[in-house]
């Protein structure tokens, strides 16, 4: 992983979760109105990620599960 992932990724402090608000945050500047943000996520953070979706304005928040039943990807579209 350590050859692949960046830095950040592999480390996102103790709860996984450091990388999120920066990518949420950022994703405004970059995004249109209507358009979509999609995360991996740890099979534990969806409930967490989701709320900072949600918390950012982002609107249609979900999360998807992969084909273990997992939680793995939390999506939301930019609304402003």
């Amino acid at each position: 992983m350590r050859d692949y992932d960046p830095p950040l990724a592999l480390r996102g402090g103790p709860d996984g979760l450091a990388p999120y608000p920066i990518i949420i945050e950022g994703a405004q500047y970059h995004l249109r109105a209507g358009g979509w943000l999609l995360v991996e996520i740890g099979y534990d953070q969806g409930e967490a990620v989701l709320g900072m979706f949600e918390a950012a304005g982002f609107t249609a928040v979900a999360c998807l599960k992969d084909l273990g039943g997992q939680d793995r990807v939390v999506m939301g579209q930019w609304s402003s």
